[in-house]
């Protein structure tokens, strides 16, 4: 049995794989046609881009961001 071996509350716990009798392989997506579906070929046109936004910060050695 090959194991993931972590550390809980201080001690080394090593974690066992258990065999599944069920497992049928890597799951795949079943792909469903969709009738109502339309291709838009404008959908990702943007209006040309005028101005740019930045944003600029001044950070202290040591700052903790929780």
């Amino acid at each position: 049995m090959i194991g993931i071996a972590i550390f809980s509350n201080f001690r080394f716990v090593v974690l066992q794989k258990i065999k599944n009798p069920n497992y049928k392989g890597k799951w795949k997506t079943p792909w469903i046609d969709n009738p109502e579906f339309e291709d838009d070929p404008h959908l990702y046109v943007l209006k040309p881009i005028k101005y740019v936004g930045i944003e600029v910060w001044q950070v202290r050695l040591l700052t903790l961001y929780y």
